[in-house]
């Protein structure tokens, strides 16, 4: 998202505000480009670039839960939720965006010592085919109030039917 000074005088001075999403870049660096188009015909556009590392407020592995299996079979696959120390929470919630598919539980744990969750999603789906659903943790950060887990099943028929 963009913000701008839409008219300066020549010799005169603007301003330029980039708003960059961060989501799903934690413990990355982020770089992103903007062009700013102007009227001077000696310099019609100019790149500006925007880099920086983002903090991490959790550590999610796997970041996407993948359910593959025979219909009927009992599929279930656990998600760790780690906060980082600088950005401590407590998970007060967790609900499934469908839930026609899936159900999603939390276990309060540790891991390395440190407060933990381990996500239990379980396959409901009893027959083959495709899904995709989000699992959405509802925490007590103001940093991070909600996480978004996506799952994507394949569920197919068992062998010999």
């Amino acid at each position: 998202m963009a913000s701008y000074t839409e008219s300066i005088p020549a010799g005169g001075e603007g301003k330029v505000s980039l708003r960059v999403r961060t989501a799903n870049y934690g413990g990355n660096l982020i770089v992103k480009h903007a062009t700013v188009y102007t009227n001077d015909p000696d310099n019609t556009t100019i790149s500006l670039v925007i880099t920086g590392k983002v903090e991490k407020v959790a550590e999610i592995v796997p970041r996407q839960v993948l359910i593959s299996g025979p219909a009927g079979a009992a599929i279930q696959k656990v998600v760790r939720i780690t906060p980082e120390e600088k950005y401590a929470f407590a998970v007060t919630n967790v609900m499934t965006q469908s839930g026609k598919y899936i159900d999603a539980k939390i276990e309060k744990t540790t891991y390395r010592g440190r407060p933990s969750y381990n996500l239990v999603v379980t396959n409901k789906m009893g027959k083959p085919g495709n899904y995709i659903d989000y699992i959405y943790v509802a925490t007590d950060s103001k940093v991070e109030p909600r996480l978004r887990i996506r799952v994507r099943g394949t569920i197919f028929a068992p062998s010999g039917k």
